[in-house]
């Protein structure tokens, strides 16, 4: 009965980790795919309140695409930004690659552009407070898109201070993004200790102030469903228009040292979830390794005086 236990459990052990190779190994489906490598959003505040933004987005596609669409929302989150309830406005849209820029479609041709989907147009929709955008063309390997908007009514004139609440990447999106990087470029230069940055997202994201007239934003992976977005507050005086909000300056502060508190509350559950996650590791390998080594020892003793009988 040794005798066959043992060669038994050592060929099941080798018919299990064929099994598992077969089943987690990358299979050649024909099914096509898409990523966002990178991402670059420029974004500059003028004097009047508004923002230009630039976002520029590399696809590496594997198979033939003809369309992309994304959606900006323009109605602030009551429970985040305090002090405004005025959405958004959007304008002066465009769409762009290396061939040159898109042609934007009339009413009509809407009608049937998600079926005929003309190459280099696009059109713009608003539903339920998002704007949508959807562009056409063609590409079976990579290509980089630059879209351009502007917010006319991004700044918040709060009680005592400006805000720019604003999201970079929304969570509506069919994938990930990569290597993030958004620069706020402000109408003047800004007092050292009237200028404060904070960005809401994953835990491995960082904002930064590298001088008095820019505020950085960058991340290295945003998972599927996850927001990115930053929270700046600036004096008044640099802006001569606003949408009028009822929020303080230290109301602000307040609500985002919560999110501070919250923030490495978050990185300590991580931190002590990894030492779990490597003690469980540890002794999961070690267990594996006597495992194999008794069946190993169990069939050449016993399999061995098998075979000279």
């Amino acid at each position: 009965m040794l005798i066959k236990f043992g060669r038994s459990a050592f060929i099941s052990i080798f018919l299990c980790a064929f099994i598992a190779l077969f089943f987690l190994a990358p299979q050649n489906a024909q099914a096509k795919s898409y990523s966002i490598s990178d991402t670059n959003i420029q974004a500059t505040l003028n004097p009047d309140g508004s923002m230009d933004v630039v976002e520029k987005r590399t696809y590496k596609f594997d198979g033939s695409f003809t369309f992309a669409y994304q959606y900006i929302e323009s109605e602030p989150d009551k429970t985040k930004s305090l002090g405004r309830t005025t959405p958004y406005i959007l304008t002066n849209f465009s769409v762009c690659d290396d061939q040159g820029c898109y042609r934007e479609l009339s009413p009509q041709e809407r009608q049937s552009a998600d079926e005929v989907r003309p190459d280099q147009t696009y059109y713009l929709d608003t539903r339920d407070g998002t704007y949508y955008l959807k562009w056409f063309y063609r590409s079976t390997t990579q290509k980089s898109f630059q879209i351009r908007y502007t917010v006319s009514n991004a700044i918040t004139m709060q009680q005592d201070v400006a805000e720019l609440y604003w999201q970079w990447i929304g969570a509506k999106w069919e994938v990930s993004h990569q290597n993030i990087v958004v620069s706020l470029e402000l109408p003047s230069p800004a007092p050292n200790d009237e200028i404060q940055a904070w960005l809401h997202g994953p835990l491995s994201g960082i904002v930064a102030i590298p001088n008095n007239q820019q505020v950085t934003f960058t991340l290295g992976s945003l998972p599927l469903g996850t927001f990115f977005e930053g929270r700046v507050i600036l004096p008044k005086d640099m802006f001569r228009a606003g949408i009028a909000g009822t929020a303080s300056k230290q109301t602000i502060i307040d609500q985002e040292n919560i999110y501070i508190r919250h923030t490495e509350q978050q990185k300590q559950a991580i931190r002590k979830r990894d030492v779990w996650i490597q003690r469980a590791l540890w002794i999961i390998s070690s267990l594996l390794i006597i495992i194999i080594y008794w069946l190993t020892r169990t069939f050449w003793k016993y399999g061995k005086k098998r075979t000279t009988a």
